[in-house]
């Protein structure tokens, strides 16, 4: 098995289950362990626990080295900041579990 990083993965936050598998989850730990950037849209349902997640994971980076804006976390309503980012050139990979 080889881990090769493909560039920056957009994921998106899950509606169920916010600490296992949204922010934070599997498609936001596989991406960062193989060297991938990670932009994740929080799903509206859970604004506050993606926040407070999203805070962890950048602490986190920032206490290990990690290079600042390996992840980022956006908020917004409606479908316009996810179908900006599944079209955004530099975006290599989006992971979604729903």
């Amino acid at each position: 098995m080889q881990k090769i990083p493909v560039g920056p993965v957009a994921v998106f936050g899950a509606s169920n289950f916010p600490l296992a598998f949204s922010v934070a989850g599997g498609d936001t730990a596989s991406a960062l362990a193989v060297g991938c950037p990670v932009i994740v849209k929080s799903h509206p349902a859970h604004l506050g626990t993606s926040d407070l997640v999203g805070r962890a994971v950048q602490e986190a980076v920032a206490d290990t080295g990690l290079p600042e804006g390996v992840f980022s976390l956006v908020v917004g309503a409606g479908n316009a900041i996810g179908e900006a980012l599944v079209a955004h050139p530099a975006i290599a990979a989006v992971g979604f579990t729903g």
